[in-house]
């Protein structure tokens, strides 16, 4: 096992092996208990700054876009048409959320074309 003088420290702006990992359990998780995780995560995070903040904002940003999607195409269903948007916002959620969690993996940053910038 290696000690921490062997290991190579981290370049400027690469995220590390943690971050990442962090970054990817809050794009999935977000699947599965919505903004909760991704809140928690950003107010814990945003006063480090770097890579692992901005991953952080953006699942936030995404999560917070995508529940203002699902309660209006759920108002929309007294008018038929929110019966048919609903499923393809979820289905875009599910998509979005996957191409989040596997962008961070490699080290960026996701921008989902969707998400309204909310927290800057």
């Amino acid at each position: 096992m290696p000690s921490a003088a062997d290991v190579s420290p981290v370049p400027n702006g690469a995220p590390s092996n943690e971050d990442k990992n962090m970054a990817i359990v809050v794009w999935i998780l977000g699947l599965f208990i919505g903004i909760w995780m991704s809140l928690i995560f950003y107010l814990l995070k945003k006063s480090e700054g770097g890579w692992i903040t901005d991953a952080a904002r953006e699942a936030l940003n995404f999560q917070l876009s995508f529940l203002i999607y699902f309660v209006a195409s759920i108002a929309l269903c007294f008018v038929v048409i929110g019966i048919l948007i609903l499923p393809v916002v979820g289905i875009l959620f599910i998509v979005f959320s996957i191409i989040g969690a596997v962008k961070c993996s490699t080290g960026q940053v996701y921008r989902c074309p969707m998400a309204i910038r909310m927290l800057k």
